[in-house]
């Protein structure tokens, strides 16, 4: 039987090459422990387990590295029995678990996070059928709320979908992007009274400094959990409907242009790099 645990998730996670990985590693588990602190204290006495939930993009491959197990600097990989999760420790002995996910862009232009599942579905699907094709291959699906992606024609989209489906078909995601100060989007306030499952997750960018944000925007809840089978755990979790609390910050309105425009400004200096090369 196993042991309910407090259980702070980061469930957007992305680590791209342009990260240093022992800083990236550092920087998770000092926001961790630093989200820990703001538990209050009635809940800070539970045991609690670590968790960041990759959502790589196509063509990457991050997880599959770590499942071969080695060190990153001062860190030690370790490989469970549980396919889809690695457990990270640092030289103190402190442990986060790695979950594996990717992050799908359907037709629609609508983000969908495969969660606890290295899962092969790829972009462009329509939504209905890459929602169903996560569900099919283990993973948990997960629509998530990214800046104008929720708005106008595909806005209404998601509200048909949300009144249509079953909160056992899919989470919606939240993201350190949304601007703090900005009201809750309306599809998150009518899929929660619904009862779908609303996740929060820091949604880092491409830039290198976007690494210091890993696990500033996590969710906190309880639930059974194995520490040889962290993926299948939290599957487990959201299947039965919990619904996490959101603890971190996220940053005000001029915070949020503020990191569109460096991406943006990386992305076109990486790709007049990448001509020249």
């Amino acid at each position: 039987m196993m042991d309910t645990m407090r259980i702070l998730a980061d469930t957007h996670v992305h680590w791209y090459d342009s990260y240093d990985p022992a800083g990236f590693l550092r920087r998770a588990f000092v926001n961790l422990r630093a989200r820990a602190a703001q538990i209050s204290t009635a809940a800070a006495g539970a045991e609690r387990r670590d968790l960041l939930c990759l959502t790589q993009r196509a063509g990457e491959s991050r997880f599959a590295a770590l499942r071969a197990g080695g060190k990153v600097s001062e860190f030690t990989i370790e490989p469970l029995p549980d396919p889809a999760a690695v457990a990270v420790r640092d030289k103190s002995g402190s442990r986060l678990f790695i979950v594996a996910g990717r992050q799908i862009v359907c037709r629609e232009r609508i983000e969908v996070l495969a969660i606890g599942a290295d899962v092969a579905v790829p972009d462009d699907g329509a939504l209905p059928d890459t929602l169903a094709a996560v569900r099919a291959a283990g993973a948990w699906p997960v629509i998530a709320w990214a800046p104008g992606k929720w708005m106008f024609g595909r806005g209404r989209i998601l509200a048909d979908l949300i009144a249509r489906a079953a909160p056992a078909d899919f989470a919606l995601g939240d993201s350190s992007l949304r601007p703090r100060g900005w009201p809750t989007p309306p599809l998150i306030r009518t899929a929660r009274a619904r009862g779908f499952v609303i996740l929060a997750g820091s949604d880092p960018l491409p830039p290198p400094e976007e690494a210091r944000l890993v696990a500033c925007y996590v969710c906190v809840f309880d639930a059974p959990f194995d520490d040889a089978r962290p993926a299948t755990s939290l599957r487990a979790a959201l299947a039965s409907g919990v619904q996490p609390q959101p603890v971190g910050s996220r940053g005000g309105l001029l915070e949020t242009f503020r990191r569109l425009s460096a991406y943006r400004c990386w992305k076109k200096q990486a790709g007049a790099q990448k001509k020249t090369s």
